[in-house]
């Protein structure tokens, strides 16, 4: 199951504008069904973390909210995608053992104040190249598993 995280609080939405686009690409290159959550500072530890180990692929545009890798499925995939952003979520998610995918250089889609703040314009293309790893991992630890 892939879960498409959204951001919900805080005052860059950082939403990728192109959703339906890359819900598709996701869909087909790892066979999998696609559902979209939001955690939001509301919800309970549990309750973010009921969420967070749900998924075996987790899709976020750069955001806070990823701090909550710490629940992830062992074996999770992460696709963290920005326009140019820190690598402070790879970290943290490598440090946890995830399979992290950290797709940059995608298109600001808002005249946010800073490029960091963007809504994320994703580039179908540099999605698909950047996830095909993800992708092949995830295969073999399906058929070890």
């Amino acid at each position: 199951l892939i879960g498409i995280l959204h951001r919900i609080e805080g005052t860059a939405k950082r939403s990728v504008v192109n959703m339906k686009e890359v819900e598709h690409t996701l869909a087909q290159s790892f066979g999998l069904a696609v559902e979209h959550f939001n955690v939001s500072s509301l919800d309970s530890p549990l309750s973010q973390a009921q969420k967070f180990v749900r998924y075996r692929v987790i899709f976020s545009a750069h955001s806070s909210q990823l701090a909550n890798l710490l629940y992830a499925h062992p074996a999770a995939v992460v696709i963290e995608v920005c326009v140019d952003c820190d690598p402070v979520f790879r970290i943290l998610g490598e440090s946890l053992g995830l399979f992290y995918v950290r797709s940059r250089f995608h298109i600001p889609a808002s005249d946010a104040p800073s490029v960091k703040n963007s809504d994320v314009q994703v580039n179908i293309g540099t999605l698909a190249s950047s996830i095909r790893p993800a992708v092949e991992y995830l295969r073999a630890a399906c058929i070890h598993s």
